[in-house]
């Protein structure tokens, strides 16, 4: 960037932070951390300093910084954190990290008329990626050269250039920004070979962190022209419902009058346009008119004229004809409008008032265009599926919301699969199968998402013919493995199923210390196309390590390439294209956080709501309060102890038999103790009891989902009982080789 820099050691940090207090007039606070970054479950965040490492993992922990930043004068602040937010315990000699404030620091208080906005290039447990080494500038994070490269002042990203309609000034919307970056950082990360799982995080708050738009950066002023809307005769303009000003491009340039329900629109209306910009002005009156608008919707183009001269657009209206009412009695259908249809007369609607009982003409006749190129009813908006059809797009939740069309003003910002009640119209991808017709919209521009748990799509038209097509993409984001394989999901026994390629040759064995107790190629194993699978391994119940389900034993090729958990009674699915290793346990449970987790592995997606309801699956299948299990203990500030007890206990009594539990038993249990001998806790209990761990440890068992690797890691630290700190060696060795993009514990290379 062509910056100076300074030491980045935490004193050289701190000094440059002490500064920023001293500031008294400050408006905006740009804060930029581009390094290593690692995620403590239990203290969040933290950026390591320069000095960090051996002993002293030096560092700045991000969730006392940035209270103390919004102590500073700084009414709007930006911090970017652009590095890794994995796990601290990849290796044996790491010791648990906690997030640290420079020593002596105490007494501030946010203040509450300050926003925050943090964006993060990484979610738990990710790393952060660099990119493009060989360019001008050399390796930069993938995160921040996307926002650097769309806040150009020249050149910004036009998607995300908003326009203030009264002034003419563009500024440029962060938040729409980082939709846009985090999707190109996702797909860029899944690209590389072999693939990374990276999943960048923007965090918001203070008073204006819930705004639609977060404006981080006015651009320089570009030639403007003066464009006056009003109404002829002037007495009508009471009577103007609404008043829409819109662009062809870009789409997110769209003004709404009244700002308010209910408030009276004060004509005519001025704004300042770009010279150029093509768009359009809509009207539309009260349903209790007296008045009828002669055009609605007009087009135009924005020239420079003298300063003296306006550029007027003026909507002409009726004044309507009375006559006598007409029977409600009449059978007639002419679609959405805004009154009670109750007759025809010359091949035009009319309408009874619903307060005076006299007839009108409607203010937008519902299905005669009043030119060629302009629609006045309601259009049609049709959205055709992809090959395949929804089970291709969704699998498992096409019968789950997964589409919303309605006002790109009104697009929801919480995933449709929550199911909060929202503006627009709200369907399933199932539901549209049988539609024939179309949906109705409201001319002008129309947004369609389509949000999954594990991507989002959208695309902004203008409907302003009868009918308007919009067809939906084959894929959106890293798709679960159980879309592809829907036909397979309630299949039973012990399984592994593959996506892609020819199927690899399987060594068995117990634990991880164990000899192979089985080969693949010797028996058990079926190849066929069925289903969206192209191969598939079948394990025979009578293999020793599979005596039963629920058992666990090691599966690893014989070339050693990779390994995996593999769990009696359950059918595995593997996905290793474009150099990457992928293994997901299939459910036929339609339980969206399941799919987010299984292919996103992102244990900070989810809401503590969401982690409520993704344990109650346990029911129906008990992995799915497993990961429910995880997501609460990542989020221990959002969830009680209570709650992640009363959850395992009930996996406790249906028989479940896996590491995991137990790691999170003794890891509950670790709360308000010192914890493993060495390392210093949060109170003053009895030190952690790790017998639940002891069979598992001398089974040479692995954790189920690879969030209980590093947590055994950090359990076992400093332990030095042979059969636990055999264990952790075996764990150490598949930690370092855990795949990125594998929720189910699956890593590269063999096993000593």
């Amino acid at each position: 960037m062509g910056l100076p820099y300074a030491p980045a050691r935490e004193p050289d940090l701190w000094s440059s932070i002490e500064k920023l207090g001293d500031v008294k007039t400050g408006t905006r606070l740009f804060v930029f951390l581009s390094g290593h970054g690692l995620y403590d479950p239990e203290s969040g965040r933290l950026f390591l300093t320069q000095e960090a490492g051996g002993r002293a993992w030096t560092n700045l922990g991000m969730e006392p910084y940035l209270e103390l930043f919004r102590s500073f004068r700084f009414a709007r602040q930006f911090v970017f954190l652009d590095g890794c937010q994995n796990y601290p315990y990849p290796e044996n000699a790491r010791p648990t990290v906690k997030a640290a404030m420079h020593p002596g620091v105490a007494g501030y208080t946010p203040r509450p008329g300050n926003t925050l906005i943090a964006c993060y290039a990484a979610g738990q447990d990710q790393l952060a990626v660099e990119t493009d080494p060989q360019g001008p500038g050399g390796a930069r994070g993938a995160m921040l050269r996307f926002l650097l490269d769309g806040l150009d002042l020249e050149h910004p990203c036009p998607e995300a250039v908003m326009l203030d309609f009264a002034t003419g000034e563009q500024s440029v919307d962060l938040r729409r920004l980082f939709e846009l970056c985090r999707a190109t950082v996702e797909r860029d990360a899944l690209a590389l070979s072999p693939p990374i799982q990276q999943t960048p995080v923007l965090e918001a708050v203070g008073p204006a962190g819930a705004d639609r738009v977060l404006p981080i950066v006015r651009l320089p002023e570009r030639p403007t022209a003066r464009v006056r809307v009003g109404v002829s005769p002037a007495e009508a303009g009471p009577e103007v419902k609404t008043l829409r000003i819109f662009a062809e491009e870009p789409a997110q340039w769209d003004l709404r009058l009244p700002a308010l329900p209910g408030e009276r629109i004060a004509l005519p209306v001025d704004s300042r346009l770009p010279v150029g910009l093509r768009g359009f002005a809509q009207c539309r009156i009260r349903p209790e008119a007296d008045w009828d608008l002669v055009e609605d919707l007009q087009r135009f183009v924005v020239t420079a004229k003298e300063p003296a001269k306006d550029q007027a657009i003026l909507f002409t209206l009726q004044e309507l004809t009375r006559g006598p009412s007409l029977p409600l009695s009449l059978p007639l259908d002419f679609g959405s409008s805004d009154g009670d249809v109750v007759g025809r007369e010359d091949e035009e609607a009319v309408f009874r008032d619903s307060d005076s009982g006299r007839r009108r003409k409607p203010s937008s006749p519902p299905r005669f265009p009043a030119s060629p190129s302009t629609f006045r009813g309601s259009p049609r908006l049709r959205l055709l599926l992809p090959p395949g059809g929804a089970a291709a797009l969704a699998g498992a939740l096409q019968g789950s919301p997964a589409l919303w069309v309605g006002d790109p003003a009104e697009a929801p910002a919480a995933p449709l699969w929550r199911q909060i009640p929202m503006a627009g119209q709200t369907l399933t991808l199932e539901s549209l199968a049988g539609r024939r017709e179309g949906l109705r919209v409201e001319p002008g521009p129309v947004r369609v998402l389509l949000d999954l748990p594990w991507g989002s799509w959208s695309s902004t038209v203008h409907a302003l013919t009868e009918e308007v097509t919009v067809a939906l993409p084959e894929a959106v984001g890293p798709t679960p493995l159980r879309v592809s394989l829907l036909e397979e999901l309630r299949e039973r026994g012990t399984a592994l199923l593959g996506v892609e390629g020819p199927p690899p040759e399987l060594a068995l064995r117990t634990g991880l210390r164990a000899p192979p107790a089985l080969r693949s190629a010797g028996q058990g194993r079926a190849v066929r196309v069925r289903g969206g699978a192209v191969w598939e391994i079948l394990f025979p119940s009578e293999a020793t390590a599979l005596g039963a389900p629920g058992e666990i034993a090691i599966a690893e090729e014989v070339n050693g390439a990779f390994g995996l958990a593999i769990l009696g009674g359950r059918s595995l699915a593997i996905d290793r294209s474009g150099g990457g290793l992928r293994v997901e346990p299939l459910s036929a449970v339609p339980e969206p956080a399941w799919d987010l987790l299984m292919s996103l592995g992102r244990l900070d997606a989810l809401s503590a709501e969401d982690a409520r309801e993704l344990t109650y699956g346990k029911w129906e299948d008990w992995l799915l309060g497993l990961a429910g299990a995880y997501a609460i203990y990542a989020q221990p500030a959002a969830h009680s102890h209570q709650y992640l007890r009363e959850v395992l206990t009930n996996l406790d009594r249906l028989g479940v038999r896996a590491p995991d539990l137990d790691l999170l038993w003794v890891a509950l249990a670790g709360f308000g103790n010192p914890g493993p001998p060495g390392h210093e806790g949060d109170g003053d209990a009895a030190p952690i009891d790790l017998g639940r761990l002891r069979p598992w440890a001398e089974a040479g068992s692995v954790p189920l989902l690879r969030w209980g690797v590093p947590l055994a890691l950090r359990l076992l630290a400093g332990v030095e009982e042979p059969a636990l700190a055999g264990w952790r060696f075996s764990l150490t060795e598949i930690r370092r080789r855990l795949s990125p993009i594998s929720t189910w514990t699956a890593w590269r290379g063999k096993t000593r």
